[in-house]
């Protein structure tokens, strides 16, 4: 699995951010969602969702760490995370921004 990085932004926020676009390719899900499905909110398995979510930690250089995902609704809602949160503290919205160093977020299409 690797992650698509668009080169004129990886080279204006190298210093800053580091991001991915991950896409199907690389997960442990079966059957209907086999793929790299990191939705806690689907009927996937719940142990091959928490699989692929350390899957991208890993790759994301967060390896351990929770990944902070909205419960995502088309708003025009960003929240600023600055700390993570459980599974049943996730804010509504459909954006996400940090300026926590090392805070990993991540927005699901």
């Amino acid at each position: 699995m690797q992650a698509f990085k668009d080169n004129a932004f990886s080279s204006a926020c190298a210093d800053v951010a580091s991001y991915g676009f991950y896409g199907r390719e690389g997960g442990v899900s079966t059957g209907l969602y086999a793929s790299l499905n990191c939705a806690r909110g689907s009927n996937d398995v719940r142990e091959s969702i928490e699989f692929n979510r350390s899957i991208v930690a890993k790759d994301m250089g967060c390896e351990g760490a929770e990944i902070s995902t909205p419960w995502q609704c088309h708003t025009a809602d960003c929240m600023l995370i600055n700390q993570p949160y459980t599974q049943d503290a996730r804010p509504v919205g459909d954006a996400l921004v940090t300026d926590v160093a090392g805070l990993p977020i991540a927005i699901l299409t």
